[in-house]
């Protein structure tokens, strides 16, 4: 039993030491070695030690694994073309211990100062969508302009700054649809 043990432990140790020689030879070799990409062509030139090899199709099979993913990049997008977006959603989201309690005292005094700079009531869709008061709140700002909209995220991300609890996202579909 012990003789096996030495055994395997003798030929882990040359493996090992076998291993971190190849890899520096594979790093060196990797140093010295160019590649050219040549685009539209399909082909990939390697040079290694003086030798020039072409490979065909490499770049070809790359470029249709990119427009793959662009295409299903657009078919998601068109799914949620007749999604309606919102300037900004406000989540309020929970660690197993509730939401915050002061968040909505916040988000509130927000839109209260807010009405009182612009004269106008900001409307806005709540989500509720977990068990221990976890709701998104959405709004449009179609009611404002665009400088008035910055304004309005721009003091939402601020009374939120820090809160690990709030979530702020801006012109995006609803996240936690009913």
């Amino acid at each position: 039993m012990k003789t096996l043990l030495s055994l395997f432990i003798t030929a882990a140790l040359i493996f090992g030491m076998n291993a971190c020689k190849s890899s520096k030879e594979t790093a060196e070799k990797a140093e010295n070695e160019k590649v050219e990409l040549t685009p539209g062509k399909g082909s990939v030139y390697r040079e290694e030690g003086g030798i020039k090899t072409k490979t065909e199709g490499i770049v070809e099979e790359a470029a249709n694994e990119v427009e793959e993913v662009i295409e299903n990049r657009d078919e998601a997008n068109k799914m949620n073309e007749g999604e309606q977006e919102y300037r900004i959603i406000i989540s309020f989201i929970s660690w197993g211990a509730g939401v915050d309690p002061k968040a909505r005292n916040i988000m509130d005094r927000c839109m209260s100062e807010n009405q009182e700079n612009t004269e106008i009531e900001v409307a806005f869709e709540d989500m509720p969508w977990g068990r221990e008061g976890e709701v998104d709140f959405c709004f449009t700002l179609s009611e404002l302009g665009e400088e008035e909209q910055e304004s309005f995220v721009d003091s939402m991300k601020k009374a939120f700054e820090g809160n690990e609890l709030v979530q702020i996202y801006e012109n995006s579909p609803a996240i936690h649809k009913r």
